[in-house]
């Protein structure tokens, strides 16, 4: 049942300058903070939702609906209703935390081998760099040691402080106008 999806036809609902962004993530990776960043960054274009982690925010032209999913094990079950619908993935990785690391790689390589995600662009924040300064992208590039054809993009922050967010979103949503 879960494979082929609903027939429910998202594009109906949004118009060509809306776009669906997931941000997903381990429990404590820094989704909240990135979400903050991005809210308190760029205007908002809808009032938040945050019990269900939903936030709608302007960037240049476009309307973002971002999902700030929760990252604990009975949340992780839920994202799945999600990913119909959505054009982008933002996948975040507490670097600070490496006794959770391989579990978050794992999560992510079955996320971009997940039928509905399969071909999105996936941005992948390394995040708290400022607890983990011993990193660089190359780094963590090999430790992630991902193969895959379509696109995805590493890009190390520090969301409390917003350093590397907004360059994220905006290579995210170059990709994601460039598939749609």
């Amino acid at each position: 049942m879960g494979e082929t999806g609903s027939k429910f036809n998202h594009s109906r609902w949004f118009s060509k300058n809306h776009r669906r962004v997931l941000c997903l993530g381990l429990k404590s990776s820094g989704k909240s903070a990135i979400t903050a960043s991005l809210t308190s960054n760029f205007p908002r274009a809808a009032k938040p939702l945050p019990e269900i982690g939903c936030y709608k925010f302007k960037v240049a032209k476009y309307t973002i609906a971002f999902y700030d999913l929760k990252g604990d094990e009975q949340s992780k079950f839920f994202w799945r209703h999600h990913f119909e619908g959505s054009q982008g993935v933002i996948f975040v990785i507490d670097l600070s935390d490496m006794d959770s690391f391989e579990n978050a790689k794992q999560v992510l390589k079955e996320l971009m081998n997940d039928l509905l995600l399969k071909d999105l662009p996936f941005l992948v924040i390394g995040n708290k760099i400022d607890l983990s300064q011993r990193f660089n992208k190359e780094t963590v590039m090999g430790m992630l040691d991902i193969q895959r054809e379509k696109e995805w993009e590493l890009i190390l922050t520090c969301a409390i402080s917003g350093e590397g967010v907004i360059d994220g979103m905006k290579w995210l949503l170059e990709k994601m106008n460039s598939v749609s």
